[in-house]
């Protein structure tokens, strides 16, 4: 009987990874041409993304030098009316030239209050308002900023757009460090704009939310003023 030969083929069980990179290895022999475009695009991107990223973070940085030189000489000058012009148009500089990091954003409160001390309250409004866009409910000056834009409104007359702020606020911010402040203003304001009912639900709910608040003892003083104005 003639020897029978029986050739047997080999089978190699790849796990899913092996076999995904053994397909990447196939399609990269056939398609060398559009893989090596596709590698030289990802490294150009790469590159232009870290030189953008390095370029905006040295401007920022050197924006925040200028910022931190100008707030210093008008701290040690507060007084001196030439240099408070110079620190409003420099700040005013900074604000025009970049809309990013920290520098604007702290240019806009520290021109916000600079306007508010010397009574000019449509152009503080204008600089709180920014700040107050610019940064979120977490931020630590954010409050403080939109009470101050909400008395500049005050200050102007536009009792309804101070209310409109604050009420907003409220309901975003529940548990904000200043809700006493700010329920004791929205009070105070419904009180001007005549009504009464919706002043004295504010003071009442300051009263209660916050006993032991300095606001809550301006409140029952308001209460009180509220109903001598009644009877």
């Amino acid at each position: 009987m003639a020897d029978m030969k029986v050739k047997q083929g080999i089978h190699i069980d790849r796990n899913p990874i092996e076999s995904f990179l053994m397909r990447v290895k196939d399609f990269a022999k056939k398609n060398k041409r559009q893989v090596l475009i596709f590698f030289a695009f990802v490294t150009f991107a790469s590159v232009l993304i870290i030189s953008i990223f390095l370029y905006l973070e040295n401007f920022s940085t050197k924006n925040l030098v200028k910022y931190e030189l100008i707030v210093e000489n008008y701290r040690q000058n507060p007084l001196d009316e030439t240099v408070k012009k110079q620190t409003i148009d420099d700040l005013n500089l900074i604000i025009e030239n970049t809309s990013f990091g920290f520098a604007p954003k702290a240019a806009n409160y520290i021109l916000g209050n600079i306007y508010f001390e010397d009574k000019k309250f449509e152009e503080s409004y204008n600089h709180f308002q920014a700040y107050v866009q610019k940064t979120s409910l977490n931020d630590a000056l954010h409050p403080i900023a939109l009470n101050k834009a909400a008395i500049a409104l005050e200050e102007q007359g536009r009792i309804d757009e101070a209310l409109s702020i604050l009420i907003k606020y409220e309901e975003k911010a529940k548990d904000s460090i200043v809700m006493d402040q700010v329920l004791y203003n929205i009070g105070r304001l419904y009180a001007l704009s005549g009504d009464r009912l919706k002043a004295r639900d504010y003071y009442n709910r300051l009263m209660l939310a916050y006993p032991d608040s300095s606001f809550a003892d301006r409140a029952k003083e308001r209460l009180f003023l509220l109903s001598v104005q009644q009877g």
